[in-house]
């Protein structure tokens, strides 16, 4: 009998660290080893977590000893947070696996630095890391140590794209608009992202400047076709969930990209093609992807929807967990969405 793989989540105080908790809870192949967090050493996970009460009997740790006795390490902490763990976590344990959920792995340094304004202190790990979206970056994924998980806005519209990248008649600027649920915020409070600022209300923020667009464009260019992408994200009245719409001109056959969403479709189990526009109801609480395309009169218009903090986060960092440990990737992620 194969023995349980050892998990550790750091931020196991926020949204992203709850989900991977909830989520992991029903992997047949994990044991949660250990829990850690910066400011919350030597609580109780239930206490932090009420939801967890009697599934999860540990105690928040301190990082002095992070990664020790582990096979795999999730990070979900905000950008620079990850880097100095990372490293700590590989000087406790050289031979441990990491599934970063914040931005610290996921751009070349230079291109971080521009879009973060942060320093980026760990450039031997960056080297190793690869982009984790498993629907473009498969065999990469399923060879490395240190796996950097898309941002939620970010993985929802590359895999919405990435099917166009391969249609000679899409033209390479793209148009996107996206909303987006409270809990891509994260658990703290602020002004404008706090859900009663939110409830009843729709408004956009960082248009044409959101930091996901480098991250977009650098991913689907690996496709070996450059897009530019022109992005404006709203912030929606609701707690899980992201819909985004692409616009593109086209010029060709619809019956391409229909094909193209199709092939798509069947070579990636949580990706699902819509045959109407599809709806954040239907992917909350799952990993699946819903997408819808339509053409007319020049133009191609894609729907995507995803839960952030399922497959926008923790269960895509489940996903890629999996490759990397040679485990079938849909394993302990099989979940019906919650709705209605």
């Amino acid at each position: 009998m194969r023995e349980k793989i050892r998990v550790g989540i750091v931020g196991a105080s926020g949204y992203g660290g709850l989900e991977l908790i909830r989520i992991l809870l029903q992997h047949p192949l994990v044991t949660i080893h250990s829990l850690y967090s910066s400011t919350k050493e030597g609580e109780s996970i239930s206490a932090l977590h009420p939801s967890l009460q009697g599934l999860v009997p540990l105690t928040v740790q301190s990082l002095e000893h992070v990664g020790r006795e582990l096979d795999i390490l999730f990070i979900s902490a905000p950008h620079g947070h990850s880097m100095p763990v990372a490293q700590r976590a590989v000087c406790n344990n050289p031979t441990i696996k990491i599934v970063d959920l914040g931005a610290d792995f996921r751009l070349p340094k230079k291109l971080f630095e521009e879009t973060y304004g942060v320093h980026h202190e760990a450039p031997e790990l960056l080297d190793k890391s690869v982009y984790g979206s498993p629907e473009l970056f498969r065999r990469e994924i399923t060879n490395s140590s240190i796996v950097a998980s898309p941002g939620c806005f970010a993985h929802a519209i590359a895999l919405a794209i990435a099917p166009l990248t391969g249609i000679p008649g899409v033209s390479p600027s793209l148009f996107v608009s996206g909303v987006t649920g409270s809990t891509g915020s994260g658990a703290t409070p602020q002004q404008k992202t706090h859900h009663p600022e939110r409830n009843e209300s729709l408004f956009a923020y960082s248009p044409l400047a959101h930091r996901h667009v480098p991250e977009i464009e650098h991913a689907v260019e690996h496709f070996g076709r450059a897009l530019k992408v022109h992005f404006v994200p709203h912030s929606g009245p609701f707690s899980r969930g992201i819909y985004a719409t692409i616009f593109a001109h086209f010029t060709g056959d619809y019956q391409q990209i229909e094909k193209a969403f199709a092939e798509f479709s069947e070579q990636n189990l949580f990706v699902r093609i819509r045959p109407s526009p599809p709806r954040i109801q239907d992917v909350r609480g799952s990993n699946f992807v819903d997408i819808s395309v339509a053409a007319k009169e020049g133009t191609a218009v894609v729907m995507v929807t995803v839960d952030n903090l399922v497959k926008g986060a923790a269960g895509n960092a489940i996903q890629c967990m999996n490759l990397m440990l040679g485990v079938p990737e849909e394993t302990g992620l099989l979940m019906a969405p919650f709705a209605p």
